[in-house]
């Protein structure tokens, strides 16, 4: 069987590799079994994703993507919007500052044959703070209020079209293709230590101050919506409504908490899920996440509730769902390193359900399920091999640059990994970067 392949302007092209899939299935799945793929800027495209897929991701997420670059059209932001059949369930993660360019988005993407959203409330780079989307808007709160009325009722009821039009968008001058950052994951993280200023004032709360406006949910709009009987059904345009989830953070900074009231408000709204990195936006990645946060969270509301945040091992991503009661967990950084990780936190948390272990009682993988030094290398080879497969299939032209950023990564724990980075990095061709692998994975490629 073909895939196919759809890219941004709704053109499709028949490829040559096979799929284990001959159906789409995009019903969402929020359980502790079924870990997500977060949106990582610059690294969860469609070969990532389907990678992930085929290593036991239930859910993936695009790379964050701009309202004003799909409203305008922006040449990086079309890269962004490659999928296939195979890709579902895929949730598409927004961000912006503005109502409008948010619901018309939201809606533009439901065209092109997404579902699922989520809105970025948690990245901390300083080019999208600036423009007062991201984790800016943990600052604002009846902005961040009424951008999710709209782009929820525009999820739920794609009929609703809740927006102005094209023309009531102003100058495109107002748009860089800077606002759609390439290094940096959904919550901010770019590759390199210590390159992510957050450049913001201090604000501080207080009861007369609060960034929740009274009853806030009194002035959504009541033009008529999708009902959760509605849902499934598809408008005349042939759109299914579908679920929308928001990411967030427990505040901007220390000591200004709003993630318990944010979050109370956006269920309110009609939000189907949260996720929480348990971080303020300007801690970046720095520090501990308070996890504890989740298990406050998890009691306040009736939605289910993600964690996200240094989850580099299924170890990790079990130990808090014991921890905390979330829902489900979303994979980033320990996604990067080891796609694997999806399938090992299955067998990890089937583990701990029939033996009943405690959370300080799960096992890391390896001592579960151990591997001779050989296999680890032949098992990383061929999937170095899957990933190179699908990069030059659906991103040839961001291939050769992709896999030299990509596997350096894969391979860091390894022996004589500094040596191959280097090589890696210093390829120019596919030719050169298949000769070095063959070198040094031999048969296994």
């Amino acid at each position: 069987m073909q895939k196919t392949i759809t890219m941004h302007n709704d053109t499709t092209e028949n490829t040559t590799a096979n799929t284990a899939k001959d159906t789409t299935d995009n019903t969402l799945t929020i359980t502790p079994e079924s870990p997500w793929l977060a949106p990582l800027a610059g690294w969860s495209d469609l070969p990532f994703r389907l990678l992930c897929k085929e290593e036991g991701a239930k859910v993936t997420c695009t790379e964050m993507i701009s309202a004003k670059g799909l409203v305008y059209g922006g040449k990086h932001t079309e890269v962004l919007l490659a999928t296939c059949p195979e890709d579902s369930p895929v949730v598409a993660q927004i961000f912006g500052a503005e109502h409008d360019f948010m619901a018309k988005g939201v809606a533009l993407l439901q065209k092109k044959g997404f579902q699922h959203f989520d809105v970025n409330v948690g990245c901390s780079v300083a080019k999208v703070v600036k423009t007062g989307a991201g984790a800016a808007l943990l600052k604002d709160i009846p902005n961040l209020l009424k951008i999710a009325e709209h782009v929820i009722k525009q999820v739920h009821n794609p009929d609703c079209k809740d927006f102005d039009d094209f023309g009531n968008f102003g100058n495109r001058e107002d748009f860089h293709e800077g606002e759609n950052p390439i290094l940096c994951n959904s919550d901010g993280e770019d590759f390199y230590e210590g390159e992510n200023p957050i450049l913001q004032r201090k604000m501080s709360f207080s009861p007369s101050n609060s960034p929740f406006p009274e009853k806030a949910t009194k002035n959504i709009n009541t033009k008529q919506c999708a009902t959760d009987s509605t849902r499934n059904e598809e408008n005349k345009e042939g759109i299914r409504a579908g679920k929308i989830g928001f990411k967030i953070r427990l505040g901007y900074e220390m000591g200004n908490d709003v993630y318990i009231d944010l979050a109370k408000e956006l269920e309110a709204l009609g939000a189907d899920w949260i996720t929480l990195h348990p971080r303020y936006a300007k801690q970046s990645f720095s520090g501990v996440p308070n996890y504890e946060a989740l298990t406050k969270l998890k009691s306040t509301i009736k939605i289910p509730v993600i964690a996200s945040g240094d989850l580099f091992t299924a170890q990790d991503g079990v130990r808090i769902l014991l921890e905390t009661g979330v829902d489900g967990v979303m994979y980033a950084r320990g996604a990067m390193s080891n796609p694997v990780i999806f399938k090992e936190h299955v067998l990890l948390w089937n583990y701990a359900q029939e033996n009943k272990l405690k959370p300080s009682e799960i096992p890391h993988i390896n001592d579960l399920m151990p591997k001779t030094t050989e296999n680890m290398r032949n098992d990383l080879g061929k999937l170095i091999e899957r990933h190179l497969t699908y990069a030059k299939e659906f991103n040839p032209h961001r291939a050769l640059l992709q896999m030299r950023t990509i596997v350096p990564r894969y391979v860091k724990h390894l022996e004589n990994a500094k040596a191959l980075r280097l090589a890696i990095i210093a390829c120019r061709t596919h030719e050169e970067l298949k000769s070095v692998l063959e070198t040094y994975f031999g048969e296994s490629l």
